[in-house]
């Protein structure tokens, strides 16, 4: 007989204890219930979070567009309209230019549905966007950069100056006193000053080498002082097109004389520019050159020394032939190390044969491709692309001029975009 103290004997709950298990259960249950209410909350809050975020891209984006059309405020605020509609077509916007100091103000609001608040009679709430644009208080300086080659000759370099004309006009005509300047210089084959001799016996004014003292203004406010250095830029040669010296008259005309780079204080920026205007295959000229190490534009020589042919885009597109490519890479390494600087360039390609604006090129493939491969007409118009300073994605900063006629237009537009910024 098994004994009793061998059996298991099951003892039913009794009643205060189902009691404590069933008020835990109901305590779980509350528990439960308030997490998914704070994450429900939480998850809201991040929707309106992202949902404010993209009104404000949207709305900075229709203010920098609708502010380029003033004084015209109807063609202003139909704009900013248009912009605003495109990205948040569910917004509701308050625009109001400003033409007395040339800015304009868009107000939006976006109501947003809610997917977990509504549990507790929150059904929808509302996110907000601001922003001013206008001319900006920051300093800037910018390097006209022009291409002064033989294929220029005619209008082509007479609609360039008129451009360049307008785009200081545009700059200097409404900024703060003495914070914005702009310098401009010709690009040819090669640069010479006063006194240097080479390959004699070239004489000094040889045709092809852009003219140091005379045709190199520096950074300046002074209206007149740039009236006359835009002037005096005129097309001759034939002989090279060399974009990286080019560049490097850019760079040195920021880095030089009137630049604000000591100017700015805590608290305020310095936006710098360099704007390039190119018709021409990437090329230099044997005879043009100093090729020694005290040449300050030995930097946009090619290592080796081969013979190579010259041609432009402009107008015989097939005359292009192979080009030194070590003088892309160059190209392509000064402007890296210009936008490192904090500078921005933009780029009008001129002419260029088989223009295609469809290809973007990411930093990646341009550090693979410049310089490889047949350096065509094709490869001249990825250089001008891989050299501005685009966002990832576009071609923003590089523009395209079928024809002369559309150079003041697109400095102006250019002018326009560096010109205004957001102020609020």
């Amino acid at each position: 007989m098994m004994s009793l103290s061998t059996l298991n004997v099951r003892r039913r709950p009794s009643g205060s204890a189902r009691r404590e298990a069933g008020q835990i259960l109901v305590m779980m249950g509350v528990a439960a219930i308030a997490l998914i209410a704070i994450l429900g909350l939480a998850i809201d809050i991040g929707r309106l979070y992202v949902a404010k975020a993209e009104l404000s891209r949207a709305v900075d984006a229709a203010a920098l567009a609708g502010v380029l059309e003033l004084p015209d405020i109807y063609g202003a605020a139909d704009q900013a309209t248009a912009y605003l509609a495109e990205n948040e077509p569910n917004a509701d916007p308050e625009i109001t230019p400003h033409p007395e100091d040339n800015s304009l103000t868009v107000n939006a609001t976006k109501s947003i549905r809610l997917l977990f608040l509504p549990l507790v009679g929150i059904d929808s709430a509302s996110v907000s966007a601001h922003a001013k644009a206008g001319f900006g208080v920051a300093y800037l300086d910018a390097a006209l950069i022009l291409d002064a080659t033989g294929s220029m000759a005619g209008s082509p370099i007479s609609n360039a100056k008129q451009a360049a004309d307008q785009f200081k006009d545009t700059l200097l005509g409404q900024a703060p006193n003495g914070r914005t300047a702009v310098g401009v210089t010709p690009f040819r084959g090669c640069f010479r000053s006063a006194g240097q001799t080479q390959y004699a016996p070239k004489p000094l004014n040889y045709s092809n080498c852009v003219n140091h003292d005379s045709q190199f203004t520096p950074l300046t406010s002074n209206l007149s002082t740039l009236e006359n250095g835009i002037q005096a830029i005129d097309a001759q040669g034939g002989s090279g097109t060399n974009v990286c010296g080019g560049l490097l008259a850019g760079l040195e005309i920021l880095d030089g004389p009137g630049n604000h780079l000591d100017d700015v204080r805590p608290g305020e920026t310095l936006r710098r520019y360099a704007i390039l205007l190119s018709d021409g295959d990437n090329t230099y000229n044997n005879y043009s050159y100093q090729a020694s190490p005290s040449s300050p534009h030995v930097k946009c020589l090619p290592d080796s020394s081969p013979w190579n042919s010259d041609g432009y885009l402009g107008t015989n597109c097939s005359s292009a032939y192979l080009r030194e490519r070590e003088i892309d890479r160059k190209t392509w390494q000064l402007a890296k190390e210009m936008e490192a600087q904090g500078i921005e360039i933009y780029v009008i390609g001129f002419g260029v044969c088989d223009h295609d604006a469809s290809p973007v090129y990411t930093t990646a493939q341009c550090d693979s491709s410049i310089g490889n491969g047949d350096h065509d007409n094709t490869a001249d118009e990825r250089l001008l692309k891989c050299v501005a300073s685009s966002k990832d994605g576009t071609n923003d900063h590089y523009f395209w001029a079928q024809s002369a006629g559309q150079l003041p237009e697109i400095f102006s537009r250019i002018a326009n975009q560096i010109a205004h910024r957001l102020i609020e």
